[in-house]
């Protein structure tokens, strides 16, 4: 029964390494990007693809959360996905002064 504080510790625990992870890569990515900007934006995105991948693997590791990508076969492979979002009325503005 006293096992429920042990996990919340180390929950609390792995958080905070992740959290620490984060931290301390954004600030090595920034760095990264400014220097690598004047060798070409594929060099810059190089480091941020990196940067993803190591937050993904952070928190599967050290969180234990992970992804799984479902509908992929709804995406066209014929041409770029075009994202899309519904559609808002404009706000009415009320009744006009003048």
């Amino acid at each position: 029964r006293r096992r429920r504080p042990r996990r919340a510790l180390m929950l609390f625990l792995r958080s905070l390494l992740y959290t620490t992870l984060l931290f301390l890569s954004v600030i090595q990515l920034a760095s990264y990007v400014v220097l690598a900007r004047p060798f070409g934006y594929e060099a810059a995105l190089r480091g941020a693809r990196g940067w993803g991948l190591l937050q993904m693997w952070g928190l599967r590791v050290l969180c234990g959360i992970d992804y799984k990508v479902e509908g992929l076969e709804h995406i066209p492979r014929d041409r770029p996905p075009t994202p899309t979002a519904p559609r808002r009325r404009p706000r009415s503005r009320g009744r006009q002064r003048g």
